[in-house]
């Protein structure tokens, strides 16, 4: 769920969690460890902070969305997942460009193959596309609508 500064603030206090701090020790975990799992974690809980627009600044500033930039490319099918949930995640940044929020649909649909069908086509991505469809932008609705339309045979 989107949460205000203020909402952050009441529940964790003055002296509450860095989330700048922590979300670079997040980043620097995933640049240094070898262990599979725990690159796959660290990548899973930063695809899931990529969907609080609060965190879109510190996610750039950090240069997260290269890392899930790379991880599309892996041969772990789990990075490959949690670095394609992340960039649907922040092309929700309003300050984003929409071409950038295209490309990003279309370069997502030419992965998509009968092996990974379904772990690309998550309940995740859905709501991420049912959000974007609402986009004002008319690029960006369109290519929503037809991503719906293509893969989850609804608009």
């Amino acid at each position: 769920m989107f949460q205000s500064k203020e909402y952050i603030l009441k529940k964790h206090g003055q002296n509450g969690t860095d989330r700048a701090y922590y979300l670079k020790q997040l980043t620097e975990e995933y640049k240094k460890t070898d262990e599979q799992e725990a690159k796959q974690q660290v990548l899973a809980n930063l695809a899931n902070f990529a969907y609080d627009p609060i965190n879109f600044n510190m996610l750039w500033d950090l240069e997260v969305v290269d890392l899930f930039l790379e991880a599309t490319t892996s041969q772990d099918p789990l990075l490959q997942e949690f670095g394609m949930g992340g960039l649907a995640n922040i092309c929700l940044d309003p300050t984003y460009p929409t071409n950038t929020i295209v490309n990003a649909m279309t370069t997502l649909m030419q992965l998509i193959t009968e092996e990974n069908y379904t772990d690309i086509l998550t309940q995740d991505l859905y709501q991420c596309l049912q959000k974007v469809k609402g986009d004002q932008r008319k690029q960006v609705n369109t290519m929503a609508s037809l991503f719906l339309l293509d893969y989850y045979h609804q608009i």
